[in-house]
């Protein structure tokens, strides 16, 4: 429009309309881009449910789960420590998962929903891959570890709140969904998506990101229930514990962790300070097989040192031919255990058990199977058949 007393445009009605026509522009564009994202979100809801349907296990299943009978933690022998999770059939698994959050009183103290839960702990198990030892027996291995940290040391049961003990046994049960090869092509030469995205931790995040995804399908969201800020800082939390698994993550903090091991005191008020240790029962509850009697860290060590070389396409077969390069593969196997034990395992439990009262049984149990790998890299013990 032409100036209403005839003159000519000023510099200012330049600038003014300049600034406008930006601002339609920006406007045009931040509208555009809306469309584009909310295309993306529904394509995404698209893949989520096609995904959640192979993903998530059968309601008529999680129906038969909510009606078995829970036996006592004393029946499957789950109040102990030193409990064998190899000596649980696997369908009694489910039931000794479910037995956790009740001896944890978590069903109760959050009002969960038990057929949920049930739907969920079948799925977490569906989402496991047959893997000879990162498998849905070593994830409750490792929720029954932290459960039983918190239940036997004083501290952490009584300063630990039921929302961070729920944090600890989803993290736990969760830790290695859907575990693949870590040396796989994708992430060798730098296609995952999660490995451009993140330059730490990349095993863990993809743990974390198929967690969320089973927490966000219909009938297995266990935390539905939970008030905004508590299902968001429950979130969070998980993910901190999923993420401190990974022991990178456990040497960055070791430095503050040892200095407060010498004082055998934590400041329970300070967030970090608790963040921090729940970090190291993660640790230690998915190292908790090398604290365990012989026999069952045997077999355990065993399984992991199998999927190594199944995995890595190393696999050999084993015959009577072979005895002298057993022989060989055995003390080498023990010198890499008794390496691993003084450098990772050990100073873990030592700290937890200083911080910590009543976990004396987790240094001992360590020491015990140190000088076990010792004899053993010593050749002062012949190899033996593994059992079944």
């Amino acid at each position: 429009m032409n100036p209403a007393d005839g003159r000519a445009f000023s510099e200012s009605d330049a600038n003014l309309a300049e600034a406008f026509a930006l601002f339609c522009g920006l406007g045009i564009h931040s509208v555009r881009q809306r469309e584009l994202a909310e295309t993306a979100q529904k394509r995404q809801r698209v893949a989520l449910e096609v995904l959640g349907y192979h993903a998530a296990a059968g309601q008529e299943e999680a129906q038969r789960l909510a009606r078995s009978l829970v036996p006592s933690a004393r029946y499957f022998g789950i109040d102990q420590l030193a409990f064998d999770e190899f000596s649980v059939p696997e369908g009694d698994i489910l039931l000794c998962s479910i037995k956790l959050f009740q001896e944890a009183g978590l069903l109760a103290a959050l009002q969960l929903d038990y057929r949920a839960l049930c739907l969920w702990l079948l799925s977490v198990h569906k989402n496991y891959r047959p893997l000879l030892h990162h498998n849905w027996r070593h994830a409750f291995g490792v929720a029954h570890c932290a459960c039983r940290l918190a239940k036997q040391s004083p501290e952490l049961n009584s300063h630990l709140s039921p929302l961070e003990q729920l944090a600890v046994l989803v993290a736990a049960l969760c830790h290695d969904l859907d575990h693949q090869d870590p040396d796989s092509f994708g992430q060798r030469a730098g296609l995952d998506p999660l490995a451009e995205l993140y330059s730490s931790s990349v095993t863990e995040r993809r743990h974390f990101s198929r967690c969320i995804m089973l927490l966000s399908l219909e009938g297995c969201d266990i935390l539905a229930r939970l008030p905004q800020a508590q299902y968001s800082a429950c979130i969070s939390l998980v993910e901190r514990c999923i993420l401190a698994t990974d022991l990178r993550q456990h040497f960055e903090s070791r430095p503050w962790l040892q200095r407060q091991a010498q004082t055998g005191r934590v400041d329970w008020s300070s967030k970090p300070q608790r963040d921090l240790l729940l970090g190291l029962v993660m640790t230690c509850s998915d190292l908790g097989t090398f604290a365990k009697p012989w026999p069952q860290h045997r077999r355990a060590a065993q399984l992991v040192t199998d999927q190594y070389r199944q995995l890595s396409g190393r696999a050999k077969v084993e015959s009577s031919e072979n005895a002298k390069d057993q022989s060989h593969d055995l003390s080498l196997l023990a010198e890499q255990h008794v390496a691993f034990i003084k450098s990772v395992c050990l100073p873990a439990f030592e700290m937890l058990t200083s911080l910590c009262d009543n976990l004396e049984e987790l240094r001992s149990g360590c020491q015990a199977n140190l000088a076990e790998w010792a004899a053993l890299a010593a050749g002062n013990e012949q190899p033996q058949a593994d059992s079944k």
